[in-house]
């Protein structure tokens, strides 16, 4: 795997795994830090140990629709706020994570806090009642953080159901005194500003839309290192481009390079989810078609006889699973799986995977160009 160096060492075994299953792991959820997020998780983690006082503070962290902020939090929750027993087994939640309510309802927020806490209330119960519930499960649980994804929905109301909301915000903070993290769009900020002394109580933190520029380059090398992406697709797309790819930029480098559709697969599905480009790949036509498969088979070829190659000059190099790395795909058009067996004859290797057996040749015969009792075969 030295011939990847720019990929982390940790990540390096997936190379070797097939398109689909590259796919897979590529399309899971993974956290890539960069400097905006790391300086906004370190205030996040002050928050949490921020001594009880009466007015404590408050963050309002804001920023564009797809741009990460839902993420962000839920990588600061992970690492922070799940639940755990203290040394008396009692379950301790540090924090506590809610999507806000759609409406304006101090009612529907006690009901979802009491939801992610797993208690059982009554639906008629008054607010009052709920209130006192959810005060007396936060402390037992010993709640220190409270999140409120969605901020912005639910000062979503008339200016008295949001002048409502502000003040249910107010007497929460102060009775429990713990910080209250909104996290939501600009919208947020504006319906702050309606009451002043609400709107000082909070700090807002802007996570800014992407910029084409050095932070944005250095995340990049930062998805590379963890990806198991072949580089040079990525490369040729934003050969000579400076700003985000667009999605014309895509489909004329399709055009030339149809078969590098699987490997940008992952890079356009990240720039689509983390950064809101309206980027896609473009269903494959039978012409596309034909020609991937021609332009497959012709690298297949070039890399089947460069190993040829290279074992005839050293037969120590051959390794069976890099022969048949190759030779499935080029003989079958099948990719080795992670499991496997093989039976040798003598003329070749029977691999059996997937409820499937397939012939691959040895490297003897009409493909020797490996060395036989000792002498070159001319």
């Amino acid at each position: 795997m030295e011939r990847y160096p720019h990929i982390n060492p940790k990540f390096r075994h997936c190379l070797s795994l097939s398109d689909e299953e590259r796919i897979t792991f590529i399309r899971e959820s993974r956290w890539i830090g960069y400097s905006q997020a790391r300086e906004i998780l370190q205030l996040l983690e002050e928050m949490l140990n921020y001594p009880k006082k009466p007015r404590m503070p408050n963050i309002l962290l804001v920023g564009e629709s797809n741009n990460g902020k839902t993420t962000l939090i839920h990588h600061f929750y992970k690492k922070h706020g799940e639940a755990y027993e203290d040394e008396d087994l009692n379950l301790v939640k540090p924090i506590l994570m809610i999507e806000s309510p759609a409406i304006a309802s101090e009612k529907a927020l006690y009901m979802a806090i009491l939801n992610e806490l797993m208690a059982v209330y009554r639906d008629t119960a008054s607010v009052e009642t709920l209130y006192t519930q959810t005060l007396h499960l936060m402390r037992t649980f010993g709640v220190k953080m409270l999140i409120i994804d969605e901020f912005h929905s639910m000062f979503s109301g008339t200016a008295r159901k949001q002048r409502d909301m502000m003040n249910t915000l107010k007497r929460l903070c102060n009775e429990l005194q713990i910080p209250i993290i909104g996290v939501g769009t600009e919208n947020a900020v504006n319906i702050l500003h309606t009451d002043k002394q609400f709107a000082s109580r909070f700090e807002v933190c802007e996570l800014p839309a992407w910029e084409f520029n050095e932070d944005f380059l250095r995340l990049m090398m930062s998805f590379e290192s963890v990806l198991p992406l072949a580089m040079q697709p990525v490369i040729g797309l934003m050969q000579g481009l400076n700003h985000f790819p667009i999605q014309e930029d895509i489909d004329a480098y399709l055009r030339k390079k149809p078969g590098q559709r699987a490997a940008l697969t992952g890079f356009i599905s990240y720039l689509r989810r983390e950064y809101a480009l309206d980027l896609h790949i473009n269903k494959v036509t039978k012409k596309d078609q034909q020609r991937m498969k021609v332009a497959k088979r012709n690298a297949l070829e070039k890399k089947v006889i460069a190993y040829i190659m290279r074992c005839y000059k050293d037969p120590d190099a051959f390794r069976l699973h890099d022969w048949l790395r190759l030779a499935l795909p080029y003989f079958h058009w099948r990719e080795i799986r992670s499991e496997y067996t093989v039976i040798e004859r003598p003329d070749g290797y029977m691999v059996s995977q997937s409820g499937e057996e397939m012939f691959v040749p040895k490297l003897t015969g009409e493909f020797s160009f490996m060395k036989k009792d000792g002498t070159d075969v001319d």
